[in-house]
């Protein structure tokens, strides 16, 4: 049993070889100067309503970026505390982007 792993193990190696001697060297460099081609929007829409809570005074519920009439905006949902110890308030606020 042993044999045949060995022997597996030697055809394996023997089929790979070529491929890793001729393989380009790998460039870091290159791949760092690639512009970016993602902006992160609902990382912003988050930090946008982190700051419109704090604002509030409330929590922040949720953040997603949608698009309104062509536009695009941060749609929020903000719970804000309610007087006297009733339920929160859930407002929800678009913030153009």
């Amino acid at each position: 049993m042993k044999t045949n792993r060995t022997i597996s193990f030697l055809f394996m190696t023997a089929l790979l070889a070529p491929r890793l001697a001729f393989a380009g060297p790998l460039s870091l460099v290159e791949i760092a100067d690639e512009p970016q081609r993602f902006i992160h929007i609902e990382a912003d829409c988050y930090a946008v309503g982190q700051d419109k809570a704090a604002e509030l005074g409330g929590e922040l519920a949720k953040a997603s970026p949608e698009t309104a009439e062509g536009v695009p905006v941060c749609r929020l949902v903000v719970l804000v505390p309610g007087k006297d110890g009733a339920r929160p308030k859930r407002v929800a606020i678009d913030v153009p982007q």
